[in-house]
């Protein structure tokens, strides 16, 4: 019984010791993301966000089906993903933020969906609008 109590000890130490060293779970992993107020992609007058997530940090387009397409980067920060939209028409910048639903792996008020060809382009235009702009 003493030696298994120790190896008890030792064990539960081991896991206290080594919790510093291991990461806490990203909200989003890196990828690309489609999100949307609709449940399915290309509905007329609902917004829908595309995004290329790399170690934090994001760069994609906002949008409305048929319509022109904001640029957008920014980062994630706890559970939030931290915008900065830049205005298609006047460059202006406007910062927004959206709350991750850990449930849904996608912000509230916006459903999960597969990025499709016209999404991925999008997040390359302004991948290269915002690397030019800086």
């Amino acid at each position: 019984m003493e030696g298994l109590r120790g190896l008890v000890l030792l064990s539960g130490l081991g896991l206290l010791l080594g919790s510093p060293l291991i990461a806490a779970p990203r909200p989003l992993p890196d990828g690309d993301y489609l999100f949307g107020e609709a449940p399915r992609p290309g509905e007329l007058g609902r917004t829908y966000l595309v995004l290329r997530l790399r170690r934090g940090q994001f760069e994609g387009a906002m949008y409305m089906p048929r319509s022109s397409f904001d640029c957008v980067e920014g980062r994630v920060v706890g559970g939030d993903l931290q915008l900065r939209i830049r205005d298609s028409y006047t460059r202006e910048p406007t910062e927004l933020i959206l709350t991750l639903n850990p449930r849904r792996g996608s912000p509230d008020g916006f459903h999960r969906l597969t990025p499709q060809s016209n999404d991925l382009r999008m997040i390359e235009t302004c991948r290269r609008e915002l690397t030019a702009g800086s």
